[in-house]
């Protein structure tokens, strides 16, 4: 089960009131970006790959301050049309093909730092568990 929690006070909190280096939106949530800027530290980077189907919602956004006068980094990413995703489900679903041997190593969340360091090798895929 996922929990939905407000990260707001977290982000400050934990990052001693800098911001995250790295924020992924990946909800399909229009708002969520503008938020995730929010979050985001000077020179850091927000990717935006949650909103893939098209709702005609627009977000306001100040590029002065919302971007350049914090120097952030926003990448869009995705090349598919949604029934990709479908189609990437139905093919995950075919239990014959050995797609377990594609995660190259597991991480509590707690370890997430170590999962992060791990990617500068020879990794495939890391899983972080719930643990």
């Amino acid at each position: 089960m996922i929990r939905k929690t407000d990260p707001s006070p977290r982000v400050p909190c934990r990052t001693a009131g800098r911001g995250a280096d790295l924020v992924v939106d990946a909800t399909n949530n229009p708002a969520a970006l503008a938020e995730a800027m929010s979050y985001v530290r000077r020179l850091g980077t927000v990717v935006e790959v949650g909103n893939v189907i098209p709702t005609g919602t627009t977000i306001s956004v100040d590029p002065a301050s919302n971007i350049c006068q914090t120097n952030i980094k926003i990448l869009g990413v995705t090349f598919n049309p949604p029934r990709s995703y479908a189609e990437a489900i139905a093919l995950l679903s075919d239990r014959t093909l050995p797609f377990e041997d594609l995660i190259t190593g597991t991480y509590p969340v707690r370890k997430a730092d170590a999962a992060l360091d791990a990617l500068s090798g020879d990794v495939v895929k890391l899983v972080l568990s719930g643990e």
